[in-house]
C-alpha cells in the first residue's frame, strides 16, 4: 500500500517537571477507514519509538513490519470514530501519554470494471483471456481491492437472451471453463452483461454497484485454442474443465 502525504496533529500536555510532545501523522487529515490497513506514524518527544506504545478503544494495532519503529498499521470496523492511546515503557510499568480521537469512514464505493472498462466495445479475443470483473475504489489515493464473489453473465443476440450464468466463489468468483467455452461462439454485435454483484468488504457485502455491458467485436479474429482432453485442468479455477457448450 503506498504511503500517503501526511497532515501533523500535534497534542502538548506537561508530564513531571517537563513538556513532552506527541505527533501522530495520519494519511487523510484525521479520517481512517473501515476495512483497511490505515498507516499512521507516531513520535513521542524524549521517548524511544521501541517505548511507545499505541492501543486502540476499537480495532487493532499492528506495528508495521517493513518500517522504521514508530509506523503502525490502524484497522477498525467501528464506523464513527476511535480513540488511539499513546503509551510508554517505564521503570515503573505502562504510563498513558495521551489520546487522540479520529473520525472514522465506511471505505468509499467500488466501481467494477472488466479490464479497466465499465462498457463499451470489447473485443472477442480480450473476452476470452479475462478471468473476472474487478471492484476498485476510483480516484481515491489507496490501491485496494473488494473480493467480487458474486456476479450474473447475460449474453444477447439481436435483443434475444442466448445465454445466462451465475457464478459465485466466497473467495472470488472467476468466468469458469463453461462460460469461456461458450464466449467461443459470440458472434460480432452480440452483447455481454455482467451483473448481479456481490461485492464483500469486513462491513458487509454490497449489491449496489454497476452492471458492465460491452458489445463484441473482431470476432473473425479470434482463433479458438484446441479442445480440452478428458482431465485437463482449468488454470483458472483449478478444477477439471466442465463440459464444452
Amino acid at each position: 500500500m503506498p504511503r500517503y502525504l501526511f497532515t501533523l496533529l500535534l497534542c502538548v500536555f506537561s508530564l513531571s517537571a517537563f513538556a513532552q510532545i506527541v505527533a501522530i501523522q495520519n494519511d487523510k487529515q484525521n479520517i481512517l477507514y473501515t476495512c483497511i490497513d490505515n498507516p499512521i506514524t507516531v513520535a513521542v518527544s524524549n521517548v524511544r519509538p521501541t517505548d511507545i506504545i499505541l492501543t486502540i478503544d476499537s480495532g487493532s494495532v499492528l506495528k508495521d513490519e517493513y518500517a522504521k519503529p514508530g509506523h503502525y498499521n490502524i484497522n477498525t470496523r467501528k464506523i464513527g470514530g476511535v480513540v488511539i492511546y499513546v503509551s510508554k515503557k517505564t521503570k515503573q510499568g505502562i504510563k498513558l501519554i495521551d489520546s487522540v480521537y479520529f473520525r472514522v469512514k465506511r471505505f468509499p464505493h467500488p466501481e467494477m470494471n472488466l479490464m479497466g472498462k465499465t462498457n463499451g466495445k470489447i473485443s472477442k479475443s480480450a473476452l476470452c483471456m479475462t478471468i473476472s470483473p474487478r471492484a476498485d475504489v476510483v480516484n481515491f489515493d489507496i490501491d485496494a481491492k473488494m473480493p467480487v464473489k458474486e456476479f450474473t453473465i447475460n449474453v444477447y443476440r439481436n435483443t434475444k437472451q442466448i445465454f445466462t450464468r451465475n457464478l459465485r466463489n466466497e473467495k472470488g468468483a472467476r468466468i469458469d471453463s463453461l462460460t469461456n467455452d461458450f464466449f467461443t461462439t459470440l458472434e460480432n454485435g452480440d452483447s455481454v452483461v455482467f451483473n448481479n454483484f456481490i461485492v464483500a468488504d469486513c462491513s458487509g457485502e454490497r449489491t449496489d454497484v454497476n452492471s458492465l455491458e460491452f458489445t463484441i467485436t473482431e470476432a473473425e479474429n479470434y482463433h479458438k485454442p484446441p479442445p480440452h482432453k478428458p482431465g485437463d485442468i482449468d488454470p483458472v479455477t483449478g478444477e477439471p474443465y466442465i463440459k464444452e457448450w
